[in-house]
């Protein structure tokens, strides 16, 4: 039998210090979690805070899953979506998945083949809209590593009659002011195109309306929230709310550059004050757009509660079949095609890249947007 228990003052002071010093520990853990979903990250806790094997394996066996849709719905519809495939692809093209890097980027290569010959043709660019989509092309061979040189032959041949903004872009300087709605987004989009092709080809195909001035612009707009809009329909501030993904989009070159909150400062905290409709709605396409914003701006599921409860939802609501949503009720293959490629795009591991053209141009961009006094906050 052994000794009965004594009582040890200098024992139990120390497991009381040792009790206290765990709950403090356990409080300030909280409180900087807590601190890192509501504000934006640095480089040293996105560094240090690593997103889990498990949950990294699922998001990548997810992504996987659904490029194979993906590469199955364009191999049968590449004619209609023409560039939006493309375009998909080259997204795709900038992942941390080596493997499946090669595998975009060889299937890339075979659709872009095919969209060139077509350009090729005769007839093959027969508007300011075929050109803007041969242009397209050009632009997405820097990351699917494909031959250009007989396209931009031909592209250059047309612009010399487009060699207008009002001619090819459909609208002037002077009128860029009134635009709303969707043709601000397609110009936005379209100006974009412009730019990246720009950049690598090392070409002037610019007019006097670019990116830059849609850029400019677009920062004096605000963007209508889904609480602001009294229409049942909600189809203003859905329209608001792609227009401000896009602006991201474009400006981080689709997936390649990482960007600061702080180089977004409408549409972030725009998209943490909507992202819970795309949870509530169980919108797909909404959610995963939010979702990727916030990974372009250094969020992951371990350092921010959105970023978790979106991939989580991503992850559950995939099908058998790698797709996402109701896309076999969609006239348009476009429309189809959108559920999929924003639920891989919303999960796919960033593949940011540095040192490239764009992205001097969009650094340059940003600061001659930022005001004089972010400028020199910045320099302090």
């Amino acid at each position: 039998m052994g000794a009965p228990h004594m009582f040890h003052p200098t024992r139990h002071c120390t497991w009381f210090l040792l009790c206290c010093c765990l709950l403090v520990t356990c409080y300030l853990q909280d409180t900087l979690l807590f601190a890192a979903s509501t504000t934006a990250p640095t480089s040293r806790n996105v560094s240090a805070t690593k997103t889990s094997p498990d949950r990294t394996k699922m998001r990548r066996r997810a992504v996987r899953r659904g490029f194979a849709w993906i590469k199955k719905y364009i191999e049968k519809h590449w004619k209609v979506l023409s560039t939006d495939g493309l375009c998909v692809l080259a997204e795709l093209a900038v992942n941390d998945d080596i493997e499946l890097k090669k595998q975009v980027i060889t299937f890339g290569q075979q659709i872009a083949k095919r969209l060139i010959t077509i350009f090729l043709e005769e007839d093959g660019i027969e508007d300011k809209d075929d050109l803007l989509e041969a242009i397209e092309v050009l632009g997405y061979a820097d990351v699917l590593q494909y031959d250009t040189s007989k396209l931009l032959a031909k592209v250059k041949k047309e612009l010399v009659t487009y060699n207008t903004a009002k001619k090819l872009l459909g609208v002037s300087l002077s009128e860029l002011p009134t635009l709303s709605g969707e043709p601000l987004y397609d110009l936005l989009i379209d100006t974009y195109t412009l730019e990246r092709a720009s950049a690598h080809l090392s070409l002037n195909l610019r007019r006097s309306v670019t990116l830059h001035h849609v850029l400019r612009l677009l920062r004096q707009r605000t963007y209508l929230s889904f609480d602001q809009d009294k229409d049942p329909d909600k189809e203003n501030a859905e329209d608001s709310a792609y227009l401000a993904t896009h602006v991201v989009f474009v400006m981080n070159n689709y997936g390649q550059l990482r960007l600061p909150p702080s180089a977004l400062p409408k549409v972030y905290p725009y998209v943490r004050r909507n992202f819970h409709v795309g949870l509530q709605n169980k919108d797909v396409e909404l959610l995963a757009e939010f979702l990727d914003v916030l990974r372009t701006v250094g969020f992951d599921e371990t350092n921010d509660k959105m970023v978790a409860q979106g991939t989580a939802f991503l992850l559950r609501t995939q099908k058998q079949d790698g797709s996402w949503g109701d896309w076999e009720q969609e006239k348009d293959p476009y429309d189809a095609l959108h559920y999929t490629w924003c639920g891989v795009l919303g999960l796919r591991g960033r593949g940011f890249l540095k040192g490239t053209k764009f992205g001097h141009y969009i650094k340059r961009t940003l600061h001659k947007l930022q005001s004089p006094t972010t400028r020199r906050a910045a320099k302090r």
